[in-house]
Order: structure tokens, then sequence, then C-alpha cells
């Protein structure tokens, strides 16, 4: 099965503690986790059976001095 979500943006929840506390920034490193795909799609985790394979792209907005930079992962 291909379904193809397009130029779909699904906002993910903000960074919790835990995340800020297990990253390291300083090295460039985030830790982030996604809540389950059937959550962060609002669809039912029988749905994605059908696909073998699933590609994201991931970015994030970062809030600096400048204004806010979106960052590509």
């Amino acid at each position: 099965m291909t379904a193809e979500f397009g130029d779909a943006t699904i906002q993910a929840p903000l960074l919790t503690e835990d995340d800020a506390f297990n990253s390291h920034t300083i090295l460039g490193s985030i830790a982030y986790r996604l809540p389950a795909i059937d959550k962060l799609f609002g669809l039912p985790m029988n749905y994605f059976d059908a696909f073998q394979t699933l590609t994201f792209e991931v970015s994030l907005i970062a809030n600096t001095d400048l204004g806010a930079v979106t960052l590509g992962c």
C-alpha cells in the first residue's frame, strides 16, 4: 500500500524536561521522543499495518535572539 501525505505538517508535542535533560545542545544533539504513531497521526494503529516502511522528514523551530528559525534533520 502506498499513501502520500504530501507536504502535510504534523505538529508533535513540545520538548519535555526529560528531553531537555537528555539533550546535549552544545554538541548539537537534541533528544526527543515522538508519541506513538497512532497518536501522532490521529489514526488507528492498524491503519499502519499495511505499510512496510515509513519515511519522515523532521524539522524543529528554534526560538533564537533573531527570531524563530526552522532547523531540518
